[in-house]
């Protein structure tokens, strides 16, 4: 993002995990969420890994959930 230099290690990380986060449907044009990564980079790391987890897991329930509902 234009807030971290070219060679900083957030941009790194950035360059390695948006194009999964932006394929599971996260807007890293949305204000908030730019203001939220400009804001703090703690934990950065972990913070896009849990992201991407998380919707996976939750794309996956919601599958198991619709396909036990058409079950019944």
């Amino acid at each position: 993002m234009w807030f971290w230099s070219a060679d900083s290690v957030e941009q790194e990380l950035f360059d390695l995990y948006a194009p999964a986060l932006h394929s599971l449907g996260v807007n890293f044009n949305d204000e908030q969420l730019q203001d939220t990564l400009e804001a703090s980079s703690y934990g950065l790391e972990d913070a896009f890994r849990s992201a991407i987890v998380y919707m996976l897991w939750l794309e996956e329930n919601i599958y198991q959930l619709r396909k036990r509902s058409t079950l019944r």
